[in-house]
């Protein structure tokens, strides 16, 4: 831990981005952990700040004493490094939320790479993507499309950018939980609330193993890696672990007392959203560095972070 001048065990923390989905849960965590949080958000937070900006952030972060500072939306290489060079030594830690889309997997699995997939759990040091830029079409966006930021986003320069012993990178799963736009398991969960007797997928999807991480469980791996000074120069990948989509539906019949049938139809509703992928290549996250450097372990169990996934919806019969 670092110490404030009067020698508690606190750290003053800047979250950039700590209004959203995560960075909300992240500012709640380092909270009951004891430590002090200042939310910067373009829209709403303790300070409306504009991460566009780096001299004014910098000024801000100064202004209320923070010395570390958690990057929840440092999505591309130019802008980060502004911040990073803007935020100079006024800060002791700068904390990037990364991704798992930087493993060269991840490339495989939108068939963006050559090579054979890699089965083992992608540890830190895993092939990294070549293919940079995942998420640009072949004609750029318009400036004021919603999702113009993607033609420029890639974790991986942007970690290059500010990589140094002063930087921590927590790279996440796909993460779930209440407040998740994405719905990542209304698939599973919608069937099951509708009382329907089957689960329609193809085969390969329902054994597809990847990384999940509930919305609180990844958020306390954030705020341990920002506040423990052994994560300092290091990389950590952050999640649950590794099944397949069939274990997800056991465990959510489980919890919901559905007792219907798992079909496999490979022209099922799910074939166009996946369609594209080539699901041999899995997305199966090692997180033994975090956990034996820095003792994480999740704040909340499978049960229960499945649970708060069906409790959300109201009408979930359990």
């Amino acid at each position: 831990m670092y110490c404030r001048d009067d020698g508690e065990d606190a750290v003053r923390v800047f979250v950039l981005g700590g209004s959203g989905f995560i960075g909300a849960v992240v500012a709640v965590a380092l909270r009951d952990m004891g430590h002090e949080v200042i939310v910067g958000a373009r829209k709403s937070g303790d300070l409306s700040i504009d991460r566009n900006d780096p001299a004014v952030v910098a000024r801000l972060i100064a202004r209320e004493r923070c010395s570390v500072m958690i990057d929840m939306i440092a999505y591309e290489p130019h802008s980060t490094m502004a911040l990073r060079k803007a935020l100079g030594d006024d800060i002791e830690r700068y904390v990037l939320v990364s991704s798992a889309d930087v493993y060269r997997n991840y490339g495989g699995l939108h068939r963006l790479e050559e090579g054979e997939p890699i089965f083992d759990h992608l540890t830190e040091d895993s092939p990294l993507r070549t293919r940079l830029y995942p998420y640009r079409t072949i004609s750029p966006r318009t400036a004021d499309a919603p999702d113009a930021w993607k033609d420029a986003y890639d974790k991986i320069p942007t970690e290059c950018a500010v990589a140094g012993p002063s930087v921590t990178i927590v790279r996440l799963p796909m993460v779930y939980g209440p407040g998740d736009r994405n719905r990542r398991f209304a698939w599973i969960v919608t069937p099951m609330k509708r009382g329907a007797a089957t689960i329609v997928a193809p085969a390969a999807w329902l054994s597809w193993v990847t990384t999940y991480g509930h919305v609180n469980n990844v958020a306390a791996a954030i705020a341990l890696c920002a506040t423990n000074s052994a994560a300092a120069g290091r990389t950590y990948n952050c999640g649950e672990r590794p099944v397949s989509h069939a274990e997800w539906i056991a465990r959510f019949a489980a919890l919901a007392g559905w007792s219907g049938e798992v079909v496999h139809d490979e022209a099922g509703p799910l074939a166009g959203a996946i369609g594209a992928m080539d699901l041999h290549y899995p997305l199966a996250l090692s997180t033994d560095r975090i956990r034996s450097e820095l003792g994480y372990a999740e704040v909340m169990a499978s049960d229960d972070a499945a649970l708060s996934v069906l409790s959300e919806d109201r009408t979930l019969a359990h």
